[in-house]
């Protein structure tokens, strides 16, 4: 059996374990929506380049139809001239 004293002090390392294990609890949970949070604004990141690559290929397949000008479809899509010769 413990004493008065050997209780408190064994209450007190247990106290401190679990406040240890909140902690490291407390800041896997921050961690993983840190990691949530940076990864969805890279996702919609590249979600909006993704998208305006898409567009700049339709306005240069549409100028290309139309027969306008190789380097003017560059310079207005910022596509290269090989990306849009293979349109």
């Amino acid at each position: 059996a413990l004493t008065d004293e050997e209780r408190d002090v064994y209450e007190a390392s247990m106290k401190r374990l679990e406040d240890e294990v909140d902690m490291e609890e407390l800041g896997y949970k921050i961690g993983m929506e840190e990691g949530l949070d940076i990864g969805r604004k890279e996702g919609r990141k590249e979600g909006r380049e993704e998208g305006e690559h898409n567009k700049a290929i339709q306005i240069a397949t549409d100028m290309k139809k139309e027969g306008m000008d190789m380097a003017l479809i560059v310079k207005m899509t910022k596509l290269s001239l090989e990306e849009i010769e293979k349109l």
